[in-house]
């Protein structure tokens, strides 16, 4: 077996990077060159010329020339292989984790929970696990508190009016 066959999923982002950079490198190259070739020649155009006007439209045109080269070749490199889609995802095979023998009733979860074995969270995962009917979660509402009366008095007394002599 060839080693260079081994590594082929791990050179493609070395690949990847080169090839998108020269066609950005091209790219930069074909719009400088196209840039300063115009200006040079609409200034001369103009009566105006910028001095040494031809050489500089002509080291324009080369990079802009270069640029073009540069922008066909690599991007038919970059659609051949791809590489303006989105990298696919290695794919890492699940590693089973261990699972803890569940406790069969709520009293052993309960148990867990309080000696700090599991989460809260774990804990209302596993009950509702093992409940025959969903569980549904309610808001807690504090009960009322109840007024405790004497338990011999349950109901008041009637009052009993005196009459006040008149002394006249």
């Amino acid at each position: 077996m060839r080693r260079n066959k081994q590594g082929i999923e791990g050179a493609s982002s070395p690949r990847r990077g080169l090839v998108l950079a020269l066609l950005g490198g091209g790219i930069l190259a074909f719009a400088i060159g196209a840039a300063v070739a115009l200006y040079a020649w609409i200034t001369a155009l103009f009566g105006s010329p910028i001095a040494n006007w031809q050489q500089t439209a002509h080291a324009g045109l080369a990079a802009f020339l270069v640029g073009a080269i540069l922008i066909v070749i690599y991007l038919q490199a970059a659609r051949r292989e791809r590489l303006f889609a989105a990298l696919p995802k290695p794919t890492l095979e699940p590693v089973p984790a261990e699972v803890p023998e569940q406790p069969v009733t709520i009293e052993q979860i309960l148990d867990e929970l309080l000696a700090g074995k599991i989460t809260r969270d774990e804990a209302v995962t596993r009950i509702h696990g093992i409940a025959p009917e969903p569980v549904q979660d309610k808001e807690r509402v504090a009960p009322e508190p109840e007024l405790e009366l004497d338990k011999e008095r349950v109901a008041p007394e009637p009052v009993q009016e005196i009459e006040k002599p008149i002394h006249g």
